[in-house]
């Protein structure tokens, strides 16, 4: 069973299952809520993902170091220029013939 102890101090998101183990909620129902738009998620592939600020909040944990936390669009961005950036590398090196 995770817990909120159980989370590193500069994670940002968690999963379903985490957040079903840590509120002792079904799967499913954190799921549905997600999708509705009750809890906060971004959806990365098949997965939803949840802020972990969003959870100890609900859990009336302050933490210093979520006023440093970047926005989720900002932290999309990062990774799309970072997979952009490896994208055109590999094209580049396939062009060479290397």
């Amino acid at each position: 069973m995770t817990t909120l102890s159980d989370l590193a101090a500069g994670q940002l998101f968690i999963g379903v299952p985490e957040v079903a183990s840590i509120t002792g909620r079904d799967e499913r129902t954190i799921r549905k809520a997600v999708e509705k738009g009750e809890i906060p998620g971004q959806k990365v592939g098949a997965c939803w993902m949840i802020p972990v600020a969003w959870i100890r909040q609900q859990a009336g944990v302050t933490e210093s170091a979520a006023a440093g936390t970047p926005a989720l669009d900002e932290l999309a961005d990062q990774v799309a220029a970072r997979v952009l950036a490896r994208l055109a590398r590999l094209l580049a090196q396939a062009g060479d013939g290397s």
